[in-house]
């Protein structure tokens, strides 16, 4: 599967890297097709913890969405994460995504099942957007 994923045109994985002379990994970010139907993607992402709030997860989402509108002419980009992970859900308010819905109690953590917000930003928003 991970063969599969690495030459196809549909799911693109990027590890984050600081602009600094070691290059240093600081996470990862993918993009896939959600719909290929419907021209949508769905993207993720994560930081390791000691780079968390300083701004990368928004830089990194940022050139994805220039990525999946300008050049892989999505429609649409969603993102989903869980309704605790308040860091996640900011990153993408801030990028122009927009909650669409609730998934009521479709994550199991903890010992416990827990929502998860779906998020969109359709390709007309994004041009409205200033990067």
């Amino acid at each position: 599967m991970v063969t599969e994923r690495i030459s196809s045109d549909w799911y693109k994985q990027y590890l984050i890297k600081l602009n600094n002379t070691e290059k240093t990994t600081i996470g990862e970010l993918h993009i896939h097709w959600y719909v290929k139907e419907r021209e949508s993607w769905e993207m993720g992402y994560s930081i390791f913890p000691e780079y968390q709030g300083q701004g990368y997860s928004i830089e990194a989402a940022r050139i994805a969405l220039k990525y999946a509108f300008e050049e892989w002419n999505a429609h649409k980009v969603v993102s989903m994460c869980n309704e605790f992970n308040i860091a996640s859900y900011k990153v993408l308010e801030k990028i122009g995504m927009i909650r669409e819905g609730v998934f009521r109690e479709e994550l199991h953590r903890q010992g416990k099942w827990v929502d998860q917000y779906f998020y969109c930003i359709l390709d007309s928003e994004y041009q409205k957007m200033n990067f």
